[in-house]
This record gives structure tokens, sequence and C-alpha cells, in this order.
């Protein structure tokens, strides 16, 4: 085999690793962000908690589904002078 076949497979397969392991990486990178996205994502929630008299106690911003039930549970083991105001966040709606 002459050097220049040896150089030329050699270029070969140094391609071909490349390329495979480019492949991998953006397999990789979608399945990733597809995870992220699943674990993460959903839509997000304002909720607003104040008393009876509408004094605002504390005001969350950006919050997943998960946080609000967790607030709703929270909130129902409370006494009767509570009440919390849940919106679809500001960039979730539009």
């Amino acid at each position: 085999m002459s050097k220049l076949r040896l150089a030329t497979n050699i270029g070969k397969a140094v391609g071909a690793v490349g390329y495979g392991v480019n492949q991998t990486m953006r397999a990789s990178g979608k399945i990733y962000r597809a995870g992220k996205k699943a674990i993460a994502g959903g839509p997000r929630y304002t909720a607003t908690v104040s008393d009876t008299d509408g004094v605002v106690i504390k005001e969350y911003e950006r919050i997943p589904l998960m946080k609000v039930s967790e607030l709703l549970t929270s909130i129902a083991h409370l006494e009767n002078g509570y009440r919390m105001i849940i919106e679809l966040s500001k960039e979730e709606g539009e």
C-alpha cells in the first residue's frame, strides 16, 4: 500500500469518527433539551396570597403548578382568613 493510500484511509477513518461523535452529541443534546423541557416546562403561574381585607401577604411569580398545589394545601390548613388569586403568568399567556 502506498503512503498516499494509507493517508487517505486514515483521513476517511478520522472523518467517520468525527461524524459519529458529532451525531452522538447532537442526539444527546436533543434528548437533554427534551428532558429538561418535560421536567421544568409547563405553564407558570402568578399567585397572590391575601387576607380577607385584601392586604397582600405574599406574591409568587412564575411558579409551576406543583408549587401552586403546595400553596393551596398550606392555605387549606390555615384558618378561614386567607384567599389566593392564581393567574397564568404574563409571559405564558402571550
